[in-house]
């Protein structure tokens, strides 16, 4: 048996500064009740609600660029 290195940090978490918010798209076939494909963001919001929308606007939209097309013949 080796000896395991173990470390202990202990660090100041500052509470109330920012919060985060998250999205999740969850792609359901409905005729088979089941999910096809789910993806999830987050980030730290703004203060300014109309910024906070913007994000996620923009945020879903490169979210559903990332889905998974299959190519037709």
């Amino acid at each position: 048996m080796g000896q395991r290195n173990y470390k202990w940090e202990s660090k100041e978490v500052v509470i109330g500064t920012y919060t985060e918010g998250t999205v999740t798209l969850d792609l359901v076939d409905t005729e088979n009740e089941k999910m096809i494909w789910q993806v999830v963001g987050a980030s730290v919001l703004s203060e300014k609600r109309d910024k906070n929308r913007k994000r996620i606007i923009k945020a879903v939209k490169k979210m559903y660029k990332k889905f998974p097309v299959k190519a037709q013949n």
